[in-house]
């Protein structure tokens, strides 16, 4: 008995859980005629039985897919279009993309609601093959196909994502916001770099799009050369140019005042200064309505917000390389990685480690060349000077600037065809440059007719080589300390005598304190002590002097006079009245750089006698090609120089070494005289040292080309014997000139 009421009671259960079972799937929310169960695995709602809200009921709609795309229709409404491409989302099977083609005509959903046709018939397609305003929207397709901007915002409406602009997208999508479609959209996620072909000109807009690939205002179906903006070179932009490829017949409209721009684009059509076609905001004799920049700024119209402004924000970096134009804060122009406020594709150095790391940047200022509308930083945009090179140098005018002067040579850099050579002729008059600048308004380094005068011309130089002399070429560095030594005046001959007298009375008058004399006239070259030994007083013992010529017609028919003693010499020069200017003794560099100047004249397939210029380096105070000979400067004709040597101090200890011979001197050691041990050189007048071989403790240094003569000193002297020439003369000469 109890077993059989156990079985009673589990199968009562087990009937109770069934019925359980079966009510659970029969229940039915939202009484659509699915149950819950169904719709959970339908995806639809369980509490409304209208899911998508298109006014059908769930269960009508639950087993259907009219387009396809594997959702049902329950899901997608009847009414409502999500990509807004005229096509209602159970009909689209893609809903997130208007472009797609619903009815496989090959025109677009978004195309056909333009067109006004039916994006869901076959057989309703619009005209795709003409294109009456050149805007890369087909007629069929286009609102307006007489305007190639419907809109009016700038972007054409081939690349226009909202071509009627009523704020939705009806030409693609636009995933950056920038207004251009993504298919057009070279730089598609907007974040500055491009990533959706090439951008030749710049402008947003891939080339495959892009009508103008250069913008150059001529449409890439009339333009030869698409890829270069300024076919000719002329600085002129195809679009704008009268005469396109140059040829010198106009070829792109009427230009009626002959400065390559033509009429319809020129704001001064007539060239008289006045604007009389519209309005040329940047002044650059374009009018705004042809400008495909109005403001200048690098960011081309279509772009730009504010296109009469060209630093929108007022930060000193102008719109196309600004990484946040409008000055917000928040960078709408690409990216910033070193927070310049430079766009990363227009910084040079885009991490700001001061290194260039992004192109070159000609000028300096951070933006690199590539998007530098002025590189040259001159105030002439590039547009103006590309193709151009005013100095023939092979750089553009565009790299060159107008205001820059490198070398401050007095020519611009633009117009300087060396740019760091402040010593080139670019007026080609044979005058450097520099020289132009230092005679005031008569010299001017762009005007061949105007030039200074050399040091060989003028009423001086006229008087100096009427009395004799030459001029020696500078320009070189003659004893090596880095300076560049100028030329001078020298003697062609060594001294001849007048045959006029120096009184003793006027010798003693001239000299006047012989010690300060001494001083006054000649240089130690191997001290700076000052002298001390000499008499502190007049002389009270001399023979007279005499005054001298250097005058080629003495020269050639007498012989040089070598009877005076050096302080003698200087009395007869201080005497001299052949010129103007002072003439002295020559400086030991000075004979130097006369014995180099020879050398180099040898060495050139010379005779070793001429002074050229330009055989070591140039004196640019001459011509080029100066040449003048000099005579009786060989080892045959010692001479006096102005430089002594201090060989003794008074308690008869050495001061001189042969270390005191110089290099640059070239002197042949083995020619090299002087008294040894005892040192001292020949005195002929008690001056305060007394007379003898060795009494004075300086000697006036003697050359004769490799010879050094250390063996006279002040009063010393030593005269050609009959027939010879082993005496000691002199040569007059100037200090060198300024």
């Amino acid at each position: 008995m109890f077993y059989r009421l156990l079985l009673f009671l589990i199968f009562i259960v087990f009937l109770g859980c069934g019925s359980d079972r079966a009510d659970r799937d029969s229940i039915d929310s939202d009484r659509d005629g699915l149950s819950d169960r169904a719709e959970a695995v339908l995806g639809t709602s369980a509490t409304n039985d209208d899911s998508d809200g298109d006014g059908i009921k769930d269960f009508d709609e639950a087993n259907s897919d009219s387009d396809g795309d594997g959702i049902n229709d329950a899901l997608e409404s009847i009414l409502e279009d999500s990509d807004h491409d005229g096509v209602v989302d159970q009909f689209d099977s893609d809903n997130s993309d208007p472009t797609n083609d619903s009815d496989g005509d090959g025109v677009s959903n978004q195309h056909e609601i333009l067109a006004g046709t039916n994006p869901l018939d076959s057989s309703d397609t619009p005209d795709v093959i003409h294109d009456r305003d050149n805007d890369n929207l087909p007629d069929g397709i286009d609102p307006n196909d007489n305007n190639s901007d419907s809109d009016g915002d700038g972007i054409l409406d081939g690349a226009d994502a909202d071509v009627n602009g009523d704020g939705i997208n009806d030409n693609g999508i636009d995933s950056d916001g920038d207004g251009i479609n993504n298919s057009s959209d070279a730089d598609v996620d907007g974040d500055g770099v491009i990533d959706n072909g090439v951008d030749s000109d710049g402008d947003g807009i891939n080339n495959s799009s892009d009508l103008d690939d250069d913008n150059d205002g001529l449409l890439d179906i009339d333009d030869f050369n698409s890829t270069n903006p300024d076919s000719d070179g002329d600085g002129i932009l195809d679009g704008v140019d009268a005469d396109v490829d140059g040829d010198g017949i106009n070829d792109n409209g009427i230009d009626s005042d002959g400065d390559g721009i033509n009429d319809s684009s020129d704001a001064d059509v007539n060239g008289d200064g006045i604007v009389d076609n519209g309005v040329d905001s940047d002044g650059d004799g374009i009018n705004n309505s042809s400008d495909l920049d109005d403001d200048n700024d690098g960011l081309l119209d279509i772009n730009d917000f504010n296109s009469t402004n060209p630093d929108s924000d007022g930060d000193g970096i102008l719109d196309g390389v600004d990484a946040d134009i409008n000055g917000d804060g928040i960078n709408d122009n690409g990216s910033d990685s070193d927070g310049d406020g430079i766009t990363n594709r227009a910084d040079a150095d885009v991490d700001g480690d001061g290194v260039i790391d992004n192109g070159a940047d000609n000028d300096g200022d951070g933006v690199n060349d590539e998007y530098d509308l002025d590189d040259d930083n001159d105030g002439i945009v590039d547009t103006q000077e590309r193709a151009l090179d005013s100095d023939g140098d092979g750089i553009d005018d565009s790299l060159e600037s107008n205001i820059i002067d490198s070398d401050g040579d007095g020519v611009t850099n633009q117009l300087d065809s060396e740019d760091s050579n402040p010593n080139n002729d670019s007026d080609g008059d044979g005058q450097a440059n520099r020289v132009e600048l230092t005679c005031g308004d008569i010299g001017n380094p762009l005007d061949a007719n105007k030039r200074c005068p050399w040091a060989i011309e003028g009423s001086q130089a006229e008087a100096l080589k009427e009395a004799g002399f030459i001029y020696v070429p500078g320009g070189f560095d003659v004893d090596g300390d880095g300076t560049l030594e100028k030329g001078f005046w020298v003697s062609a001959y060594q001294a001849r005598g007048s045959g006029r007298v120096i009184s003793v009375k006027d010798m003693i008058a001239i000299v006047g304190n012989y010690r300060a004399f001494i001083t006054d006239n000649f240089n130690v070259v191997n001290s700076n002590e000052p002298i001390s030994i000499y008499r502190d007083g007049y002389l009270t013992d001399t023979t007279k002097g005499e005054e001298v010529t250097f005058k080629y017609d003495m020269a050639t028919s007498s012989k040089r006079l070598s009877s005076l003693a050096p302080y003698q010499i200087m009395v007869s020069l201080k005497h001299y009245r052949g010129v103007e200017s002072a003439v002295t003794l020559m400086s030991q560099k000075q004979y130097a750089q006369i014995a180099l100047l020879l050398k180099a004249d040898l060495d050139n397939m010379g005779d070793g006698t001429y002074l050229r210029n330009g055989l070591i380096e140039e004196d640019f105070n001459i011509p080029r090609d100066y040449y003048s000979k000099i005579y009786e400067f060989d080892t045959q004709h010692k001479e006096f120089l102005k430089d002594l040597m201090w060989l003794k101090d008074k308690s008869e200890n050495s001061k001189f070494s042969l270390e005191h011979v110089q290099s640059w001197w070239g002197v042949d050691i083995d020619r090299l005289y002087y008294n040894y041990p005892t040192y001292g050189a020949n005195s002929d007048l008690d001056v305060g040292i007394g007379r003898g071989a060795t009494k004075d403790n300086y000697a006036v240094i003697v050359r004769a080309g490799s010879i050094l003569d250390l063996l006279q000193g002040t009063t010393g002297g030593e005269s050609d014997s009959s027939n010879r020439t082993n005496g000691i003369g002199f040569r007059g000469a100037t200090n060198y000139l300024p």
